[in-house]
């Protein structure tokens, strides 16, 4: 299992949790195994009886455990991320630990609660998530064993070859398909060329040079940089991608930047020149073998290969995610030098 990507809108969303009705609440007491709780659930994650709660024992104030229900399929891969989440742990990067564990068709994940709040943009936590991203990059290298890394190394090249037999056979076959489905209606045979010789170009920026790269976090979105404690602390979680994301390092700092960064720059476009420069200063030197632009680019282009795969598999689509990947290359093309002086 593969997840989807997500961008800009992947939030849990501003209206909290919520009660569950009497009956949802009784099947999931019984699925968790849980007596005399009190059970919310946060509804934009909810697809009974999957979904993501926090629980308490009735008579008690404060919320005690968070959970993740989750199909079956989902087993393996939460089970990477709680691997990763446990290293950091011991390290003192992550503040939780997790449990994953199968129950009938589905996969539960089961976690302290923490009050988590959006990640908020200022010199202050911008600063800080810097430390703690190197922190977190240095740790994955250096505590990982061998055995580890290489198999993290060979799943990632597994993952770029799948890729691009999923785009020879898209390209060969199910182009013309495409073109209709993302609204581009023209008996001109110019488009789908133009289309298939630059996303072949911006494939090539997968190919990189393997000893530049390491074990990274691999989905860094707004749903996964947090900030947690009355300080501020930032707080990176579900490490699922890590299992086959063997990147440079400037290709995670590149999804933090075009994810979290970015969508937040015309709120304040001071604060977030200030907030970005603080970043990058407490991040220390990127030595790359691409600039931020191309790794911005690689990180569209490599999340438009799942899109695909999935699709010439189950003819699954989700056209609303390809418009924003077209939007988000267009973004970075623009703004392609202003981009690059920010790691200056």
């Amino acid at each position: 299992m593969h997840k989807l990507p997500a961008f800009l809108d992947h939030r849990h969303g501003a209206e909290g949790f919520q009660p569950l009705s009497i009956e949802h609440r009784r099947f999931l007491q019984g699925l968790l195994g849980l007596d005399e709780v009190d059970l919310e659930v946060l509804p934009s994650s909810y697809q009974f009886p999957l979904g993501f709660f926090r629980a308490k024992p009735t008579e008690q104030k404060n919320w005690q455990d968070f959970y993740k229900v989750l199909p079956a399929a989902a087993f393996e891969l939460e089970k990477h991320s709680a691997h990763f989440e446990e290293l950091l742990l011991q390290a003192g990067l992550c503040s939780r630990q997790m449990s994953v564990y199968r129950q009938q068709d589905y996969c539960i994940c089961r976690l302290p609660y923490l009050e988590l709040l959006p990640f908020e943009l200022n010199p202050q936590t911008a600063s800080k998530l810097g430390r703690h991203l190197a922190a977190v990059h240095n740790c994955l290298a250096q505590e990982l064993n061998q055995s580890k890394r290489e198999t993290v190394r060979l799943q990632w090249q597994k993952r770029l070859y799948d890729f691009e037999e999923s785009w020879r056979e898209f390209r060969d076959r199910k182009l013309a398909e495409f073109w209709e489905m993302i609204g581009c209606r023209t008996d001109s045979k110019s488009e789908p060329r133009n289309f298939v010789g630059e996303f072949e170009k911006r494939l090539q920026l997968l190919h990189f040079d393997l000893a530049q790269a390491q074990v990274v976090h691999g989905d860094l979105n707004p749903g996964n940089v947090l900030l947690a404690g009355e300080n501020g602390t930032p707080l990176l979680i579900d490490f699922e991608n890590s299992h086959y994301s063997y990147l440079p390092r400037i290709m995670d700092v590149a999804m933090l930047v075009h994810r979290v960064f970015l969508p937040l720059r015309d709120e304040d476009t001071e604060n977030w020149a200030s907030s970005v420069a603080a970043f990058f200063q407490a991040y220390g030197i990127l030595d790359s073998p691409m600039s931020l632009a191309e790794a911005m680019i690689a990180c569209c282009v490599r999340s438009q290969c799942v899109l695909i795969e999935r699709y010439v598999v189950s003819g699954y689509w989700l056209q609303s995610e390809w418009q924003k990947f077209e939007h988000l290359i267009q973004q970075v093309e623009t703004d392609v030098d202003s981009l690059n002086r920010l790691m200056r």
